[in-house]
């Protein structure tokens, strides 16, 4: 059994880099010698539908893919492999119920889940089942920690967390470091990466000044970004602020990534080295150009994108402000 566990660990690390860089059509099925052998059932479990489908769908390509290539050979043990895949619905809940739905189908090993919240929700299923688990991308230590029924064909969270904290202290030449963490239930990943983080950095002899914690991508956001600048000693103005959070459409990462832009050696900021440093074009001129637009006014449309352009405005980012004021404007 170990055997086989083994070689379709390998066979699903390789083809889940193959799916993530093209679509796959699995091939035919061979006949093999004894074509009334009864197939290895392997149990698949992803997020099919749900928040999580896309990374589902693409994880589903690449084992179908693992799955034809031992088709195509000997299959295990000259016995073909059939796949049972199970949609999670992107529900911890849900996985686990398919689990144990599985282990009644006599399934000999299963390959998922996607998340790290759905792989703990099934771990003590798998142990109590004794189902052979290979899990593809998800990242928390505690998924394997324990268990010889759990396989893992991806880093850990502690790995990525050495890994930041290693490129913070030795290529950044950082002494201090602020950690931002995610308090929503769903996050579980982002929150682990980025304690681990923290701790390696303190081991290296870094000092983590600052810990910002939010619930969500929105909730209280300006009040985040607040506080974090304040620590850099930096004032920022509520407008400010407000091009942040609407240019981020709501993410903290991409937020902080802006706000980080936008610090640079100010002392203050403001509207003015928002829409400066952003390449963006302000609610008055975004405006206007929507009007123009609106009347068909096509020689002062050209005029002031001519005059937006030369004043150093990204047209990318233009097209977006007009984009957002247009969805403002329906709803």
């Amino acid at each position: 059994m170990r055997q086989w566990i083994i070689q379709l660990a390998v066979a699903v690390a390789a083809a889940m880099m193959a799916a993530g860089c093209m679509p796959v059509t699995p091939l035919p099925q061979p006949v093999l010698p004894d074509a009334l052998a009864e197939p290895v059932k392997i149990g698949v479990l992803l997020p099919l539908s749900g928040a999580d489908s896309e990374y589902g769908e693409r994880t589903l390509r690449g084992v179908e893919f693992a799955c034809s290539e031992l088709n195509n050979g000997r299959g295990i043990s000259d016995r073909r492999v059939e796949l049972l895949v199970r949609d999670t619905k992107s529900s911890p809940a849900e996985a686990r119920r398919q689990v144990e739905e599985l282990s009644r189908q006599g399934i000999a090993g299963l390959v998922g889940p996607y998340s790290t919240n759905e792989a703990l929700a099934i771990k003590p299923a798998v142990e109590a089942l004794l189902i052979p688990t290979v899990v593809p991308l998800a990242t928390n230590d505690e998924i394997t920690a324990g268990t010889r029924m759990i396989y893992r064909a991806c880093f850990t969270d502690s790995q990525q967390g050495e890994a930041l904290a290693a490129y913070a202290w030795y290529w950044r030449k950082l002494l201090r470091l602020a950690i931002v963490v995610n308090l929503d239930d769903m996050a579980t990943y982002s929150r682990s990466v980025a304690l681990e983080a923290a701790n390696a950095f303190s081991d290296l002899g870094g000092s983590v000044v600052h810990t910002v914690e939010f619930e969500g991508d929105k909730k209280e956001f300006g009040q985040k970004l607040r506080e974090l600048v304040s620590y850099e000693h930096v004032e920022i103005e509520e407008k400010a602020l407000r091009y942040i959070a609407k240019k981020a459409d709501g993410g903290m990462r991409d937020a902080l990534s802006l706000l980080d832009q936008c610090v640079g050696d100010h002392e203050e900021i403001g509207e003015n080295e928002i829409l400066t440093t952003l390449g963006l074009a302000g609610n008055v001129d975004t405006a206007n150009l929507m009007f123009a637009v609106a009347r068909g006014e096509s020689e002062s449309v050209l005029t002031q994108l001519d005059r937006l352009y030369a004043g150093g405005k990204e047209l990318a980012a233009l097209l977006g402000e007009l984009s957002a004021l247009a969805r403002d404007l329906l709803i």
